[in-house]
Formats: C-alpha cells, sequence, structure tokens
C-alpha cells in the first residue's frame, strides 16, 4: 500500500505537468457539467488504497463549468481553461481525456487519476450570520481560531555544539503541520541534535520528535511534520517544545542532555487546552498515574491502544511500562514504554504487533478484553517505584483519539 506522503507527491507532480497528459477520448459525448472529485489513482499495475483516495477527494476535484470554462484543484494549486467533448484545452493546447459517462480520467506516462462526478462540498456560509427560521445554527464558546503562525523566529537550540531555530509553521489540506527551521553546527565534528521528549500545548505526545544531524560547521534549512491525527484530540497548537540530546554523530558519545526548547504561535493564549484523563485507572499512587482510554484502528489497518500517563513526581524522571498483558487469554508481547519528566503528563499508544490468528481470532478488531499490569520504575536508579495489579479492561472501547 502506497503511503500518503507518496501519493500526495505524485500527485502534485502530475498536477504540475497536466500539460502534457495524453489519452484518448472515449467517444464524442460531452461529460455533464458538475463537480468530479478524484475517485481513483493508478500508477502502472498499482491502484491506491480507496480510503486514501477517499481522504484525498476533498483537496484533488476538477469543476466542469456550464459555461464551457474549467477549473482543476490539486491541493490548492488551480489550473483554468476551456472544456468540451474533446477534452480540456489550458493555454490553448488541448488535453483530451476518457469519459464513461460518470467518470473522467486524465493519464500521464503510467500513472492516471479518475474524476467522478458527485456532489460540491457545501460552502462556508461567509457572513456568519444564521439564515431566518434555521433551527441548527448555533453560537459556540469554541469558536474556529484557524492555523498557527510563528510570529517570529525562535531559537529552541543553543548550545556549545548546535543552534536550532523554529522559522515558521504550515498546515496542509492533509493534516500535516510542516514545521520550518535553521540549524547551525557550531563544531568542527559532525553533531546531532534529538528530541528526547516532544509537547503540544504542555502535553506530551510520542509523535512530536526533532531530529537534525549536520556535518562539521554545516548549516541546513529543513522542516518536519506533525500529522494532526497523531495530537491525541488538541486541536489547536499555542505552544510546541522539546527537551534535546545532543551527541556526536560517530561515536555516539553524548555532549549534551535535557535541554529544553520551546516557541509558541500566534494561537498562544486565545484557548485553554483540556486533558482528557478520563478511562479505565490502571495505577494512581503517589509516583504516577496510568489510565487506559480505549483502543482504534488507524486508516492503514494498524490496532492502537491508547493510555493517559501522568508522572506526580517534582524531582524523579520515571519510566513506565507494561507488565503483564493478554487479549482474550492469550499472552501478548506488545511494548508499552513511556518516559515522563517530573511533574508532566501525556497521551501514549501502544501498537498491536500480533497478527489474529495469533489470538484465535479473524481480525485483531475482534478482541474483547485486555488484561494488563503497569509498573513505574526511577529512570536514574532503576529502583521499582510502583507495581500494579493486573487490570481487565474492554478493547471495545473506543479511544477518544480515533
Amino acid at each position: 500500500m502506497k503511503t500518503t506522503k507518496k501519493l500526495l507527491s505524485l500527485l502534485l507532480s502530475l498536477a504540475m505537468i497536466l500539460s502534457l497528459c495524453v489519452a484518448v477520448s472515449a467517444d464524442d459525448s460531452a461529460p455533464a457539467p458538475g463537480h468530479y472529485a478524484l475517485s481513483g489513482v493508478t500508477e502502472g499495475d498499482e491502484t491506491y488504497d480507496s480510503d486514501i483516495v477517499a481522504m484525498l477527494a476533498e483537496a484533488f476535484y476538477l469543476d466542469l463549468n456550464e459555461d464551457g470554462t474549467f477549473v482543476f484543484v490539486a491541493n490548492e494549486q488551480e489550473s483554468t481553461g476551456t472544456w468540451d467533448a474533446s477534452g480540456l484545452t489550458i493555454d490553448g493546447e488541448l488535453q483530451s481525456f476518457t469519459y464513461d459517462g460518470t467518470t473522467i480520467t486524465l493519464a500521464e506516462d503510467d500513472m492516471s487519476l479518475s474524476f467522478t462526478l458527485g456532489d460540491a462540498p457545501a460552502a462556508d456560509d461567509a457572513s456568519g450570520d444564521a439564515a431566518e427560521g434555521d433551527d441548527t445554527a448555533e453560537t459556540t464558546e469554541d469558536p474556529e481560531l484557524g492555523d498557527p503562525e510563528i510570529l517570529e523566529d525562535t531559537v529552541v537550540l543553543d548550545d556549545d555544539y548546535m543552534t536550532i531555530t523554529i522559522t515558521g509553521i504550515e498546515h496542509d489540506s492533509f493534516g500535516y503541520y510542516d514545521i520550518s527551521y535553521t540549524a547551525v553546527n557550531k563544531t568542527d565534528k559532525a553533531v546531532t541534535a534529538s528530541s528526547k521528549f516532544g509537547y503540544v500545548n504542555d502535553i506530551q505526545l510520542d509523535s512530536v520528535s526533532c531530529y537534525v544531524s549536520l556535518d562539521a560547521g554545516a548549516k541546513k534549512k529543513d522542516s518536519f511534520s506533525i500529522y494532526e491525527s497523531y495530537l491525541g484530540g488538541i486541536k489547536y497548537i499555542g505552544k510546541i517544545a522539546w527537551r534535546f540530546e545532543v551527541y556526536d554523530a560517530e561515536n555516539y558519545d553524548v555532549l549534551d542532555d535535557m535541554i529544553y526548547g520551546e516557541v509558541t504561535t500566534s494561537l498562544d493564549g486565545q484557548f485553554i487546552q483540556d486533558i482528557n484523563t478520563d478511562g479505565d485507572v490502571l495505577l494512581d499512587d503517589d509516583y504516577c498515574k496510568v489510565v487506559y482510554q480505549g483502543a482504534r484502528t488507524n486508516e492503514y489497518g494498524y490496532r492502537y491502544i491508547d493510555f493517559y500517563v501522568e508522572n506526580k513526581t517534582e524531582d524523579k524522571y520515571i519510566y513506565i511500562s507494561k507488565d503483564e498483558l493478554s487479549y482474550d487469554g492469550w499472552q501478548a508481547d506488545d511494548y508499552l514504554s513511556v518516559d515522563l519528566c517530573a511533574g508532566t503528563c501525556g497521551y501514549t499508544s501502544m501498537t498491536m504487533y500480533g497478527e489474529p490468528e495469533d489470538f484465535d481470532v479473524e481480525s485483531l478488531d475482534d478482541l474483547k478484553e485486555m488484561k494488563i499490569s503497569i509498573k513505574a520504575i526511577d529512570y536514574d536508579t532503576w529502583e521499582t517505584l510502583s507495581e500494579g495489579e493486573a487490570v481487565t479492561v474492554s478493547l471495545e472501547t473506543a479511544s477518544p483519539r480515533a
């Protein structure tokens, strides 16, 4: 199965060279005017997953207008021209297509895009006023704040070895936050800076990471991404933070550790971040709290089990892991491991790596119960701080992050 990022890259490439499309019109009948959404993508002998295509359909479409003009949109990039039964005309050049009565297909080399006639997305009410007699309109206390912006360049790491400066953030239509940075290696050797912890709005998340590796004396401009589906339900980004480890890229000797850096966005201070601690409590004592919050299957078919975790101490670096684990009585070896600095909390997930036949079911989604026990360890001394009793919870509980 192709990844969304790879498909996006291919689609954008095709959009940029639409003027090179070559196909043969199926017949002389003209397509009906209307909104044609992306419905299929093939590359050679491979057909892309329908779920991924459906996710991209709102950003890739072809609108044929009744006046003979068209708009082709590819992730906010527009191409315009005229159309008729023979094809699309862009800048005086005719690009023909195939049409089977409901679907238009454009092709370039060994890749083709299919667009099927359907309803256009409902337009937003620009006035913001409810129509008279519309009982569905309501005022909300959670206004749409829009996308975050980096208002000024912000240094998040600056030690004797490397400087990292965050310069921008862009939220694309596919749900990725692309964070731009500039990095400088101050030394005469190759150095790597890697985040050990990442936070959004002071909530620790597995998916928020930053990794920069530079040759001696080198500088670099690049970006890394955070996918909104991995934000644990966080709607707005007001602050992003990391704790960095810096090490020699050749021998891996640690040069600097636990360096905290943060950047705020234009949305900082405009909302109150709720922290979801609901669920089945697995462990709760003076050291930590661990809550099972439910299970989910993502768009690629991977099954995850979600937890809320909290370090209650003021001075301990804690490591939390599972001890006993089984699904419907079948022992499992899935890996739960999360480190927490003193006084921090976050969301974490455990991936179900077993195959359905390991548990005598047709699908991992069919599993009903999980029995799990949790232990917490002092990371510095490796002393066991907490050992919870085994707790049985329902795997049919839907995660709030689904």
